[in-house]
């Protein structure tokens, strides 16, 4: 059913901005008049993404200290509205306390939380909405929201760890970038006369270099029908991206590029260990809360989407509905690594899948987190050899070249 935002004045006159299903929006007035609101205006929710982009960025920070704050609450029993102005006075400025501000209005006029989380779109993702309204429909909200922090909190290191494993080649590449264009548009020009006032052989490589500063120099053109290498590179680099852009459009050449990249020895390595890791504790986490096999791993099939491999848990997940056998859904699914597959198998056989389920998340944790570690070990080592051989390369083709003709001009003064 598609989402419209719409803003309206409540009863006690403050103004709020809220989402409502409805099947067209001429209705929408009506069901805001019929709370007693005043409406104000309605448009699409999906022209407020990147609303909710932020306001789930903004989630994974504090929004986690947030939600496990609520859950103790609850589970000492304070009562819901009053957990939720308490929760709402301690969010920083902003968009995210705005939206605790949106749900506590909610819930003080009688609202359910799980209806007024969902009008706040990024607040709670839909698993996450999913298990709320399960504890509430259980009287166990508290646990409910403990077990989302500790999901959250769980995903937050994992994105801590990628971040922190690739800022620093990120920074390196981007420098050595910019010390290169330097090299190539400022020092370059000024040896040129230098070098071929000389008279000196060069090597192969410093004349290609030199052509190189040259071609992107050369501003005057006797024959303006020709272009130079540094407008014939731009245009071939907005071609291969504007191809680029065309094939990842296309969903049938982005199932056969994401089907071949599953299987290939770095997905294997890297990829799939924090994607079963993800499923696993997300299946467990509904599991937890008592919701049926087939829903479980429906939700979990988005939340264990990593570079591509949300297709083969979407799979698994119809593959699950129609046969209602966890293990021969995952085993059929062939990426996947076969160790989850047998874990499952034992957990179905013998009743114990949510304890096989925990088992496999900190498995594959363990196994991903291993790999970041041995990452971050060896990128030291890796880019201080690349720097050391791209040095050695400025100064064999330009200082060196340098040095010789300086010495022969010397010799001959």
């Amino acid at each position: 059913m598609p989402k419209f935002h719409v803003r309206a004045v409540d009863r006690a006159g403050v103004r709020v901005d809220t989402v409502v299903e409805s099947d067209a929006a001429s209705s929408i007035p009506h069901t805001v008049t019929a709370r007693g609101w005043t409406f104000l205006s309605v448009k699409p929710a999906t022209t407020h993404r990147w609303r909710q982009f932020r306001l789930r960025r903004y989630s994974n920070g504090i929004g986690i200290v947030l939600v496990r704050q609520l859950g103790e609450l609850l589970k000492a029993g304070v009562p819901l509205a009053t957990a939720v102005e308490e929760v709402q006075g301690i969010a920083p400025n902003g968009l995210l306390s705005r939206a605790w501000q949106q749900v506590h209005r909610e819930v003080a006029q009688g609202e359910s939380f799980v209806n007024a989380v969902a009008h706040s779109p990024g607040l709670f993702a839909t698993r996450h909405i999913a298990v709320l309204s399960l504890g509430q429909s259980q009287s166990n909200l508290a646990n409910a929201l403990l077990d989302i922090s500790v999901e959250l909190n769980w995903r937050s290191d994992v994105l801590r760890r990628w971040k922190q494993a690739c800022t620093y080649p990120l920074f390196a590449i981007v420098l050595l970038a910019l010390v290169c264009t330097f090299l190539i548009l400022q020092v370059v020009p000024g040896l040129q006369p230098l070098l071929q006032a000389s008279g000196e052989e060069l090597p192969w490589m410093t004349q290609k270099i030199l052509s190189f500063s040259a071609s992107i120099h050369q501003s005057e053109r006797q024959d303006p029908t020709t272009m130079s290498l540094a407008e014939r590179s731009f245009i071939t680099l907005s071609g291969l991206v504007l191809a680029l852009l065309i094939l990842v459009k296309s969903t049938s050449c982005r199932n056969r590029i994401a089907s071949y990249c599953l299987r290939t020895r770095f997905f294997r390595s890297w990829v799939w260990p924090f994607s079963v890791a993800a499923h696993a504790r997300c299946v467990h986490l509904m599991l937890k809360q008592n919701m049926p096999l087939t829903d479980a791993v429906a939700h979990a099939a988005p939340a264990a989407s990593i570079w591509g491999t949300g297709r083969v848990w979407h799979q698994v997940a119809v593959r699950v509905e129609q046969e209602g056998l966890f293990a021969n859904a995952v085993q059929l699914a062939s990426p996947v690594p076969n160790l989850y597959t047998a874990l499952i198998r034992l957990g179905e056989s013998y009743g114990t899948l949510e304890a096989s389920l925990a088992m496999s998340s900190r498995v594959f944790h363990d196994q991903a987190t291993n790999k970041l570690q041995r990452l971050d070990g060896l990128i030291g080592p890796v880019l201080l050899l690349f720097v050391g051989l791209l040095m050695a390369c400025v100064v064999m083709w330009i200082l060196l070249p340098v040095y010789t003709v300086i010495a022969v001009q010397g010799g001959t003064l």
